[in-house]
């Protein structure tokens, strides 16, 4: 069920960076989500929980992305081959 929450919120995250003109990777996607569950209380500041959610996110964002481009979403701090 987490699962499917999470994907569901991915989904949210990136169609939001869309209609604002941002065509996000996996990366923003995750710290976006992370930034929204610091706010809302759910991760202190730079704890454990929040670094492993910061995985979590960027997982499921990765294979979303490439299931919704057909491409390999890669983030702006990885270097191109």
């Amino acid at each position: 069920m987490e699962a499917l929450t999470t994907h569901r919120r991915v989904e949210r995250t990136i169609q939001e960076c869309r209609m604002l003109g941002i065509e996000p990777d996996a990366r923003t996607v995750a710290e976006i989500m992370v930034d929204d569950d610091v706010t809302a209380h759910r991760y202190e500041d730079f704890s454990a929980a929040r670094a492993m959610a910061l995985l979590e996110y960027e997982s499921a964002a990765a294979l979303t992305l490439i299931r919704q481009t057909g491409g390999t979403p890669l983030s702006s701090k990885q270097k191109r081959a």
